[in-house]
């Protein structure tokens, strides 16, 4: 019986050979299409990993693209591409889309001139096929159905009902204040050489649910990390 099931796995590696290899699977010809596949399949895996890679690199390239702002590019247009280019690299909860092209809405309360570049950016663009719109809120409003909520420097986070409102949603918080990720927000501005940087808390963005890709990471200035 053993000879039996060794036979038999000898045939199905045989048909499997056959099936790849144009060389008739008998016997000898079985080791031929072994040698000859190996080294196909490794070259395959090659160009998988580069093409992964090189993919990787140019996102990251578009990315860092921002943070490489002209001197003379007002903060208040840079803060807002960054705004557009955040979605791009994160993943929100599929439920907090009604529909699957239902639109991602990014909602700015306190900084009425970052919301007035983001009209701009977001104008006739989409992320995952989804189309961008942009919405003002002001202290007093709910953040609902929003998936990206800016808080800007003229609203204090810890007091702001809104960021309160927030850390109990599926979206990703942003502000713009020196204790922005101390009052919970996933992303925070900060200036660094008269440069528009910003710095990420890992923990606030997963109790949100949003996933933070290392693409961001790459170019933040600070990351705080998760304590298991």
């Amino acid at each position: 019986m053993e000879h039996v099931r060794q036979f038999r796995r000898r045939s199905k590696h045989d048909e499997e050979a056959h099936d790849s290899c144009p060389i008739p699977a008998d016997r000898e010809n079985t080791g031929i299409c072994a040698a000859v596949n190996t080294p196909v399949r490794r070259l395959q895996a090659l160009l998988r990993r580069r093409v992964s890679s090189a993919l990787f690199v140019l996102g990251f390239a578009l990315f860092a693209g921002v943070c490489a702002q002209p001197i003379d590019k007002p903060p208040a247009a840079v803060k807002a591409a960054f705004l557009y280019k955040f979605l791009t690299y994160v993943e929100l909860p599929p439920a907090t889309f009604a529909q699957p092209d239902s639109p991602i809405v990014i909602a700015v309360a306190g900084a009425d001139d970052v919301y007035r570049e983001l009209q701009q950016v977001v104008r006739e663009r989409s992320v995952g096929g989804r189309p961008v719109i942009a919405k003002r809120l002001v202290e007093g409003d709910l953040p609902a159905g929003v998936h990206l909520l800016f808080i800007g420097n003229r609203s204090d986070p810890k007091r702001s009902a809104l960021v309160q409102a927030a850390r109990d949603r599926p979206l990703l918080l942003v502000t713009d204040s020196p204790n922005g990720l101390a009052a919970g927000s996933a992303i925070n501005f900060v200036m660094v050489r008269d440069r528009v940087r910003f710095e990420v808390s890992l923990p606030a963005a997963e109790q949100a649910t949003v996933k933070i890709s290392s693409r961001i990471l790459g170019v933040a200035e600070r990351v705080v990390e998760v304590h298991r």
